[in-house]
């Protein structure tokens, strides 16, 4: 009952929302069409829209943000007025705290879970811990298949598909790696060089062994 009580104040201004979990939505004001279900599921949320977020502590930290989908305990947890995400797993997108890091997908347990900085966005990750790492700079990559691009910090447009693939490597740019364990031990690469490897690689453990 205590929870149900504090769920959200309606006022003239709060429109078509929905709150069910101690404090879920409970800081909301002007915000319309949004869904919280869950214990503080977007606690100091204010003039958000249309959010969708499901979980113990998902979106908590969200004030101003926008159309964005999370699902699952702290997924979103320190997103605050990025727009246009979506975050389905346990932890997923549980750290993008940033101005600017808006339009990611992140599917799976721990998925981009790092991308806490101003510049990370655009990013999709599947798969458990895909894309995990993903901390500076590091915008544009596709990364499917648990691991997946699993210590990116600052790398730009990769294409990853396949286990452990392209798992290593940090900061290089443009690698194409396709195949459970490609490119799994590359490592070299600074971000934004035309020293970055970009290599393609397609197959089991294709290019596995380049460094």
């Amino acid at each position: 009952v205590d929870g149900l009580s504090k769920r959200i104040a309606r006022t003239e201004e709060t429109n078509k929302n929905t709150s069910l979990g101690f404090e879920a939505l409970a800081g909301l004001t002007t915000g319309t069409g949004n869904v919280a279900m869950g214990f503080n599921a977007g606690k100091v949320l204010d003039v958000g829209f249309e959010n969708v977020i499901l979980g113990n502590g998902a979106g908590v930290a969200a004030t101003g943000a926008d159309y964005n989908v999370f699902i699952g305990t702290d997924a979103g947890k320190s997103y605050t007025t990025s727009q246009h995400s979506i975050a389905i797993g346990w932890k997923a997108l549980e750290l993008a705290a940033g101005n600017n890091t808006s339009f990611q997908i992140a599917i799976g347990r721990q998925a981009l879970q790092n991308a806490s900085t101003t510049s990370s966005f655009g990013n999709i990750a599947i798969g458990n811990e895909a894309g995990q790492d993903i901390t500076g700079t590091g915008w544009e990559n596709v990364l499917i298949g648990r691991d997946a691009g699993q210590d990116i910090t600052e790398g730009q447009r990769n294409t990853v598909l396949g286990f452990y693939a392209l798992e290593a490597d940090t900061d290089s740019n443009e690698n194409v790696a396709i195949g459970a364990s490609a490119l799994r031990s590359q490592t070299a690469g600074p971000t934004a060089s035309l020293n970055s490897p970009r290599n393609i690689a397609l197959g089991y453990q294709s290019g596995s062994g380049l460094t």
